[in-house]
C-alpha cells in the first residue's frame, strides 16, 4: 500500500510545520510511523457499509411490529423518499455564497442525498422497485451533471463532504437492483465520487489547511465519512486504511484522543465513563452533530470488521453518553429552552477548559466552560449507538434516553430545513433498534 504510506509521511510533514506542532522535542520519527498503524486487509461482503444483509432482514422481519412500524411509516412520510422527487443537480456545489457563477446550492445536493439514501431503504426493506428506479435516476443524474465542489478558496466547502457517505450509502443498498452493482451506470458514478470529492477530502485531513488544531471535529468527520464510505464502495483498501488509521493517528480533531481529550468517572454514580467532545465548550449544535457522525463512521468501520466503538477502553462511545446527558430534556419537554427542561443540570457534568480552534473571537482558542447555545438540540443517529451496546451487551444510559426520547427519528432534512438539516442520514429506529435482553 504504497499511496497509504505517502499519506502517513505527509501527514508528519504537515504536523511538523504547522502553526502548532504536537512534536515534543522538535523531531519526528517517520521510521515508527509503520508500526504505529499496520495496514489492514478488510473483507467487503456488500452491502456492509452502515447496514449488512443481515440487518436489512432483520428490520423486514419487524415492520409490522412497534417501533418499526412507525419509524417506517415515517421514512414513508418523508419528502425526500417519495419517488416522483426527481434530482436537481448543479454543475457545481457551493455551501457559501461565492458568486453569481456558483451561488450558495449545498441544500440541492443535501437534500438529494436524502432523498437516494431514503428511497434506498424504501427498496431494500420492500423490495420496492419504482423507489430503487427513482433513486438510481438521480443518483445518475447528479454524476452526469455535477462537475463536484467550487473550489472558490472558502474553508467551508470542506463540509460539503458531510453528505458524500450519504450518496454512498444509498448506491450501497441499491446494489442488487436490476444488477445496478454490476453495472457501467454504478462505476461511473462510484468514479465521479471518488474524483470529485475524494481529492479534498485526503487534503484536509493531510494538510488541514496548515494548522491542526484550528478545525473542530465535525470538520474531521466530514473528510474521514466521505474517505471511509468511498473506500467500502469502491472495494478501495487504502482508502478504508486512511479513514482508520486518522482515526487512531491522525494530526486533528478526528483522531480519538483529540475527538474526546477528557474521560471522567460519571459522578451520578451511573458506573459509566463519560467523555468531554472536542466542541463542548463551543456550542451543542455541533456536539449533537459530531455524535450522529462519529455514530456512523464507527459503524461503518464496524460492519467490516473494525470495532473502533471499544477503541481505547469504548472511548467514543464515553463521548457520546457525554453529549447525550447534557442534551436530554426531560419527559415531555419537546423544545428545551432553559436549565429546568433538562434531564442532568449541568452541575452534573464534569469539565476541563481547553484550547482549540483559535478564532477571531478567541485568539488562544481556550473554551473555559461548557457551551450552552443549542442545548437540546434534535439530531437523530442515537441508535446506531444503542444497537452496538446491546448486541456486545455494554452498558449504556444517557444514550438510551435519548434514543428514547426521539423515537422513532426521523430522515435528513425533518429537524432543520437549513443545510444541517441533511449532515446526517436519520432513520436509525428504523435500521438499528434491537430488544433489550427480556422484551
Amino acid at each position: 500500500m504504497k499511496k497509504f504510506f505517502r499519506y502517513f509521511l505527509m501527514t508528519a510533514v504537515v504536523a511538523g510545520f504547522s502553526s502548532c506542532s504536537e512534536i515534543e522535542d522538535g523531531t519526528t520519527d517517520i521510521d515508527s510511523w509503520e508500526d504505529e498503524y499496520k495496514p489492514v486487509e478488510y473483507t467487503f461482503n456488500h452491502p456492509c457499509m452502515l447496514h449488512q444483509q443481515s440487518d436489512i432482514d432483520y428490520v423486514k422481519g419487524n415492520l409490522s411490529r412497534t417501533p418499526w412500524k412507525e419509524a417506517w411509516d415515517k421514512l414513508e412520510s418523508n419528502p425526500y423518499s417519495n419517488v416522483n422527487r426527481a434530482a436537481n443537480p448543479t454543475p457545481l456545489i457551493s455551501r457559501t455564497n461565492g458568486n453569481a457563477e456558483c451561488p450558495n446550492n449545498a441544500t440541492n445536493f443535501g437534500r438529494d442525498c436524502a432523498g437516494i439514501y431514503q428511497l434506498g431503504l424504501r427498496y431494500a426493506l420492500t423490495g420496492d422497485r419504482v423507489a430503487a428506479e427513482r433513486a438510481v435516476a438521480n443518483i445518475k443524474a447528479w454524476a452526469e451533471n455535477c462537475n463536484g465542489i467550487h473550489h472558490n478558496g472558502d474553508t467551508n466547502q470542506t463540509l460539503i463532504l458531510f453528505q458524500v457517505y450519504q450518496f454512498a450509502n444509498g448506491m450501497e443498498l441499491l446494489r442488487d437492483y436490476n444488477d445496478f452493482g454490476n453495472s457501467d451506470d454504478f462505476k461511473k458514478a462510484a468514479d465521479w465520487l471518488v474524483e470529485k470529492f475524494y481529492p479534498q477530502a485526503n487534503d484536509f485531513l493531510v494538510r488541514h489547511n496548515n494548522t491542526y488544531d484550528h478545525y473542530w471535529l465535525n470538520w474531521d468527520l466530514a473528510a474521514m465519512t466521505a474517505i471511509l464510505s468511498m473506500g467500502i464502495l469502491t472495494d478501495d483498501q487504502e482508502k478504508v486504511n486512511e479513514a482508520v488509521a486518522y482515526f487512531k493517528t491522525g494530526i486533528g480533531a478526528g483522531r480519538f484522543e483529540k475527538a474526546a481529550p477528557f474521560v471522567y468517572d460519571d459522578p451520578d454514580g451511573t458506573g459509566i465513563k463519560i467523555a468531554q467532545c472536542n466542541e463542548s465548550g463551543r456550542d451543542q449544535g455541533h456536539c449533537t452533530l459530531c455524535a450522529s457522525l462519529m455514530g456512523a463512521f464507527c459503524m461503518m468501520a464496524y460492519n467490516i470488521g473494525e470495532d473502533l466503538f471499544a477503541f481505547d477502553n469504548h472511548r467514543m462511545i464515553a463521548m457520546a453518553e457525554y453529549i447525550a446527558k447534557y442534551n436530554v430534556p426531560l419527559p415531555g419537554i419537546t423544545k428545551p429552552l432553559n436549565e429546568g427542561d433538562f434531564a442532568h443540570p449541568t452541575t452534573s457534568m464534569p469539565y476541563t477548559a481547553h484550547i482549540w480552534c483559535p478564532d477571531n473571537n478567541n485568539k488562544t482558542g481556550e473554551r473555559t466552560e461548557l457551551g450552552t447555545d443549542g442545548r437540546g438540540t434534535k439530531r437523530p443517529g442515537w441508535e446506531i449507538w444503542r444497537n452496538y451496546a446491546r448486541k456486545n451487551n455494554f452498558k449504556t444510559v444517557y444514550i438510551d434516553e435519548f434514543a428514547d426520547y426521539l423515537m422513532p427519528d426521523e430522515g435528513a432534512g425533518i429537524y432543520d430545513t437549513n443545510t444541517g438539516g441533511y449532515d446526517q442520514v436519520g432513520c436509525s429506529t428504523l435500521m438499528f433498534y434491537r430488544e433489550a435482553a427480556g422484551e
